[in-house]
């Protein structure tokens, strides 16, 4: 049992890690508020992607394969709509350390956060991946994946954080407003890419 949670925290450790749209939106405001302001952000991104995970490994997974026609629909209204975040990334103009320039100055909320993950392709396709990769042994189902979902949300936030802070980084060497908008467009460009791509793999 011990092994198989091992292995999932490395799996929860890849998924995290790599790009996708959470990792390339927290880069890219993450360079322009700090890690503080995108933290909740972080932590709704976290825990949506363990609910998703939680409920697609419960059962979720028989309702799509009864319903087949419901994942690749729900990939396809996720994906562009995130596509729509990226165009609006794109003609983002440069933002100031104060955040002038961005919709919301206090920052990405929790809930935004959370809601993307029900948007995300990538999140689905790692929770299905999950569901059949890791299955309950020894234990109830249910607390197998409580403890499944908690270990990836809590291995997701120190992951995301460092898109975050990798953002702020780079912004640090950007001496000019047309360097700020090229790094916008060059993230928005990755965030469509990597919704698309992951919209393809599911």
């Amino acid at each position: 049992m011990l092994s198989l949670y091992v292995s999932f925290s490395l799996f929860s450790l890849v998924a995290s890690i790599t790009p996708g749209p959470t990792n390339v939106i927290a880069l890219s405001y993450g360079g322009k508020l700090g890690i503080l302001r995108v933290m909740p952000f972080i932590l709704g991104a976290s825990i949506g992607t363990g609910v998703i995970l939680f409920f697609t490994a419960m059962g979720l997974t028989q309702f799509l394969f009864d319903y087949p026609f419901v994942k690749p629909l729900l990939g396809f209204v996720g994906a562009s709509w995130l596509s729509l975040m990226a165009f609006k990334l794109f003609k983002l103009k440069s933002i100031s350390a104060d955040g002038t320039g961005l919709e919301d100055k206090q920052g990405l909320t929790w809930l935004q956060g959370c809601g993307l993950q029900f948007v995300n392709p990538k999140s689905w396709m790692m929770s299905v991946t999950v569901a059949s990769l890791f299955p309950s042994q020894g234990l109830s189902e249910l607390i197998h994946y409580v403890v499944l979902a908690v270990l990836f949300a809590s291995i997701a936030v120190p992951c995301i954080c460092v898109w975050a802070y990798l953002g702020k980084l780079a912004n640090r060497h950007l001496n000019s407003e047309q360097q700020q908008i090229r790094l916008n467009q060059i993230l928005a460009i990755l965030l469509f890419l990597s919704v698309w791509w992951a919209f393809i793999q599911a």
